[in-house]
């Protein structure tokens, strides 16, 4: 079976100054930007800084597996920290000295792993999906997102191998939330059939309070919901028929819309003052990265290229972006059996999510992600070459194609599992 892979040097994680990009003028061009981690070895994926900015952890594939790896703030010094079959997402402890990451042997579970080295261990044993979402705010414990048969659960695995139990009371519904800075409340998306709201409640107990009711918000990422002072809520919303980016004061339910656009804002990230939001959008009509300031107004691009930015941090001064940067535009790529690679889909303009691909059992089609058709559907393509076709479209975001065994006449046959919802409708078919 052919060994699937991104094509060379197609993911890159940089560094850009935010202060050249908040002082200049608009037409003054872009800020310089400067690569962390290069793709020897496999394109690296999921950067994220220590909390106090002086290490940059991230996922790069090894010998076609992919391991979580640490190094300095500016990609040197790299050490390979885990040793699993395909290790990704990996979430900094607020003191600095675990690694949570998901693990997708031997059961898509929680990890932990020393930030100095060391054997990791496995915090969970499913069932579903565990995927790490942040930490409580004294390292105590992982936070995270339980996916399997339609349901979509927030709970916590202490670090010292506790039981696991969920963050907070669910008042009814797909729960993917995170606590606040203090650690005082905890704010989630709830996902009730196709609607999804936002909500906060005090993680010592009492009911939920409701923020939202268009059922048209989406608080991913979750875990950059919360504003520094845990005073405010960014989450997006299509209540305008655009996807926008708004906040809502915690106290008082006041909404406030920061972004206003006819194209899509997204994958938004708080400065560390609050005072700016960094944010994707594909306004302008390439996929960039633009700031905003957290009370609203015109937005300054960041980045202007044909790359796809994704993954947007802050360092802890607020003087520069992380990012990574999806070189080569919409676009799958194989290593054939006598190991040259060759693209297999491009799609100019759009976005394939590399990570969410799946070889059918024998070997002949992929399935995969893309935005080809407005938002994330699952496509499939010809391993051996030829037109990519939709495979599962709908109107929500969909992800995590997979096969399974169905027996039949003669034997058991494998059949591509219609799709996992994102987050709020995992399993659905």
């Amino acid at each position: 079976m052919k060994k699937l892979t991104m094509p060379p040097l197609a993911l890159a994680l940089l560094v850009v100054s935010m202060l050249a990009a908040c002082d200049r003028g608009d037409g003054d061009g872009m800020p310089a930007q400067t690569q962390l981690v290069g793709s020897v070895g496999g394109a690296p994926f999921d950067p994220t800084l220590s909390p106090d900015g002086t290490r940059l952890a991230w996922s790069q594939p090894v010998a076609g597996q992919a391991r979580i790896h640490v190094g300095s703030a500016d990609g040197s010094n790299p050490v390979m920290l885990s040793g699993g079959t395909y290790d990704y997402d990996p979430k900094w402890s607020p003191d600095g000295r675990w690694i949570a990451f998901f693990g997708e042997s031997p059961g898509f579970d929680l990890w932990v792993v020393s930030a100095e080295g060391g054997a990791p261990r496995q915090l969970t044993s499913g069932p579903g999906f565990d995927l790490p979402a942040g930490w409580l705010p004294y390292s105590t414990g992982v936070v995270f997102h339980r996916q399997g048969a339609g349901v979509v659960q927030t709970l916590v695995a202490p670090i010292d191998g506790g039981e696991i139990r969920p963050l907070v009371a669910n008042p009814g519904g797909n729960q993917i939330g995170m606590p606040s800075p203090d650690g005082s409340r905890v704010a989630f998306e709830l996902r009730r059939g196709s609607e999804a709201t936002i909500w906060v409640q005090d993680i010592a107990g009492g009911p939920a309070r409701q923020l939202t009711t268009e059922g048209l918000e989406t608080g991913s990422p979750v875990r950059k919901m919360w504003s520094p002072d845990g005073n405010r809520l960014l989450f997006a919303s299509r209540r305008t028929g655009t996807t926008d980016l708004w906040t809502a004061n915690v106290e008082t339910g006041e909404l406030k819309q920061v972004t206003t656009d006819v194209r899509n804002d997204r994958e938004h990230s708080w400065s560390p003052d609050g005072r700016r939001i960094a944010f994707v959008s594909d306004r302008g009509g390439k996929t960039d990265i633009w700031i905003v300031s957290s009370e609203g107004g015109d937005a300054v691009r960041v980045t202007d290229d044909l790359a796809l930015e994704s993954y947007v941090g802050w360092y802890p001064d607020g003087s520069s972006l992380y990012f990574q940067r999806f070189e080569q535009d919409g676009a799958l790529g194989v290593t054939a059996a006598d190991g040259e690679p060759r693209l297999l889909v491009q799609w100019p303009g759009y976005q394939i999510a590399q990570r969410m691909t799946t070889l059918s059992p024998d070997g002949q089609t992929l399935l995969f992600v893309g935005n080809r058709s407005g938002n994330n559907d699952i496509w499939s393509v010809p391993l051996a070459g030829g037109e990519a076709v939709p495979f599962a479209s709908s109107p929500l975001e969909d992800q995590n194609p997979q096969y399974f065994a169905r027996r039949a006449p003669g034997g058991v046959r494998f059949e591509p599992d219609r799709l996992l919802r994102r987050l709020g409708h995992a399993g659905e078919r």
